[in-house]
């Protein structure tokens, strides 16, 4: 379970930092706004949250594979 936790906590915090840098990135470029802006954002939130949900997903298979280990109670 310790190493499950280490492990979302080193993805989520590669997440933020992702995420922080896509921002910063489009602080820094004013030419971008209106919809193109609109349009970036989410386009990167929806492939950080599709890449979030994968994560918990292959999480959870690995919690559900250990579980059905033979001669685990």
């Amino acid at each position: 379970m310790d190493q499950d936790y280490e492990e979302a906590k080193a993805f989520y915090a590669g997440k933020q930092e992702e995420d922080m840098a896509f921002l910063d990135g489009l602080l820094k470029d004013k030419s971008i706004d209106g919809q193109e802006l609109n349009t970036k954002l989410q386009e990167f939130f929806k492939s950080q949250k599709a890449e979030g949900q994968k994560f918990a997903e292959d999480q959870q298979q690995k919690y559900n594979n250990r579980q059905s280990v033979p001669g685990r109670q």
